[in-house]
């Protein structure tokens, strides 16, 4: 049950209370009366009005209790602190601001409360309290919640961010290094052949004239040279894609270089199967494995090598990073390694991991 709802059930039996003792009284005075229905009015209206009006309507309805309780009804005050304690809820934190907010009315009537009402007082004002603390508690419980949450967030935002940039920075490096060695290359074969061929156009133009059957020997060879630089074009883009797919090896070779350096690991780096099934997606997601998973062998393995094979099979690739460490029987999988769980899952693939004899993952993906 919300605040608001206890709230105007203790307004609605001490209001009750008041009209028992309004008809106690030998005169009734016709202000009374009057403070008395715009409370009433003032409770029910407090639950449908806007949020913006709310405070003015709990300031008036305060100063009619306020009223009623100096000139005609002491008890009335316990409805001036509750209109108090509503307006203070979840605005004021400091306990003691809140206590005056309570002391200041009842030093008001503190002569006239009957031993009852005292009684009423402290069970209304320890209602107030406990749900108070209960909603301080948990305001308190879901802030540090979302603050956890904030710092997850923040943490994969970053992460995710790094991942992009490493595939962005490690497709250009593999451009690159294609577009350099393609270019070199092409200059090396292929410059030659047409800087020649060019040649012997150029004295074909000044003999064709003269001697036809030189002019005629000269363009043949042009044409059987030009025959050879199409042929090693074709040489040299067959060549492009396994060198592509070593750029992969040679990246993750470049990764444990970096990792084990100045550390007592060694490393080594197998595989056996056609290189070339392995597309530049796949190379990624082997590049970002070998690079979470040597660094956790690193720091928590206390081993002293790490493996890596990779293998490719009739219908998969297989990779596995495997290290000689103390291993565990249970694995706890952290953001890291979740993380390429839910990348492999994506691409229906399957992560395993082993801890009985040293840490292995196996990633196993589907060609």
């Amino acid at each position: 049950m919300e605040l608001k709802h206890i709230s105007i059930k203790v307004k609605l039996i001490i209001f009750v209370y008041m009209l028992l003792s309004i008809t106690k009284m030998q005169k009734i005075d016709k202000s009374l009366i009057i403070l008395m229905l715009l409370y009433l009015i003032s409770i029910f209206s407090n639950g449908i009005v806007k949020e913006k009006y709310r405070i003015i309507l709990s300031a008036f309805e305060g100063l009619c209790a306020l009223f009623i309780g100096i000139k005609f009804i002491p008890i009335a005050m316990v409805l001036l602190i509750i209109t108090m304690l509503e307006l203070a809820l979840g605005k004021i934190k400091d306990k003691g601001i809140l206590f005056a907010l309570i002391a200041l009315p009842l030093l008001l009537i503190r002569d006239y409360l009957l031993n009852s009402e005292i009684i009423v007082l402290v069970l209304v004002i320890a209602l107030f309290f406990s749900y108070y603390f209960k909603e301080q508690h948990n305001l308190f419980k879901m802030e540090r919640e979302n603050e956890q949450r904030r710092k997850e967030i923040y943490k994969l935002q970053s992460r995710l961010k790094e991942e992009q940039n490493f595939k962005e920075q490690f497709l250009y490096t593999m451009q690159l290094e294609e577009r350099n060695k393609l270019s070199g290359k092409l200059h090396d074969r292929i410059g030659h052949t047409i800087s020649g061929t060019l040649l012997q156009l150029e004295a074909i133009k000044l003999t064709i004239d003269n001697n036809k059957e030189q002019g005629k020997k000269l363009l043949d060879m042009s044409i059987d040279n030009l025959r050879k630089g199409m042929n090693d074009i074709r040489m040299i883009l067959r060549e492009i894609r396994p060198q592509q797919e070593e750029l992969g090896i040679n990246r993750i070779k470049l990764i444990l270089e970096e990792k084990t350096k100045n550390t007592r690991f060694k490393y080594s780096i197998r595989h056996s199967g056609d290189l070339e099934k392995i597309s530049a997606s796949n190379w990624i997601i082997f590049v970002q494995a070998v690079k979470e998973l040597s660094t956790n062998s690193i720091k928590y393995s206390k081993g002293t090598e790490i493996d890596v094979n990779i293998t490719i099979l009739n219908k998969i690739i297989k990779l596995e990073v495997r290290d000689n460490g103390i291993g565990s029987m249970e694995v706890k999988k952290g953001i890291g390694l979740s993380n390429l769980e839910e990348k492999i899952a994506e691409i229906n693939g399957q992560l395993i991991v082993d801890g009985t004899d040293g840490f292995s993952v196996i990633l196993i993906i589907p060609f």
